[in-house]
């Protein structure tokens, strides 16, 4: 059950679409979890502990059909909850958490096309927590295969124009996807693609540049704590 849950970002939709856990004795899951510390808070949700999540991530990636069915029935409860009152679900961006999960099954399309058209339609400050939130989605990529070439990997087969914002957003989704994953990008070679986007980006705006800019500039001076 913990394998299945680290999948969430929100432990609260844990329950709904999985169900809840019980320890050896009958124990509610969430309440051994307090108890040993292994909860935190992050943006006002429930998280598993960072190091607990990622090393049942990565017991839940070596199993390829319950990593697909976990992501995919989290995207699926996402989906149907934008036709809920915005009352019920404060605060959640269910177009945006249907998309996190999506791309974690790999499905890149979908998202860069979201992230295009809200690009256009928000501010550049929107858009870069927007894109940092879909991208920190987890992956199943090979660690094997050097960074550069999984990016080249996942973003040809596009007839879209190279330099059109949806061809260089989809650059830079599949780009930060991938450097999010210490283990996939290790070296941060793509700190230099993902600057050089955001600046392809901040280029064909014509105000709200300065963030854009900015972030530019952040990645290539990146250093990680």
């Amino acid at each position: 059950m913990l394998v299945r849950w680290s999948a969430a970002r929100d432990l609260s939709v844990c329950a709904q679409v999985f169900g809840t856990g019980t320890g050896d004795h009958g124990e509610p899951l969430p309440g051994l979890l307090r108890e040993r510390w292994l909860l935190a808070a992050e943006d006002g949700r429930l998280v598993l502990h960072p190091w607990l999540r990622r090393l049942l991530l990565w017991e839940l990636a070596a199993d390829e059909e319950m990593w697909r069915d976990s992501h995919a029935r989290l995207a699926a409860h996402f989906r149907t909850g934008r036709e809920r009152p915005a009352e019920l679900t404060p605060g959640k961006d269910m177009e945006l958490e249907e998309m996190y999960h999506r791309l974690a099954l790999g499905e890149t399309e979908p998202v860069a096309a979201l992230l295009a058209r809200r690009f256009t339609e928000r501010g550049s400050e929107d858009f870069i927590r927007d894109l940092d939130l879909v991208t920190s989605a987890p992956n199943r990529l090979d660690k094997a295969v050097p960074p550069l070439r999984l990016l080249d990997s996942l973003t040809t087969g596009s007839d879209t124009p190279a330099m059109s914002p949806e061809a260089v957003i989809r650059r830079l989704v599949v780009a930060r996807w991938i450097w999010s994953d210490p283990l996939s990008d290790p070296g941060r070679r793509l700190n230099a693609v993902i600057a050089g986007n955001y600046d392809h980006l901040a280029a064909m705006r014509s105000s709200g540049i300065v963030p854009l800019y900015d972030e530019a500039v952040r990645y290539r001076q990146w250093r990680d704590e």
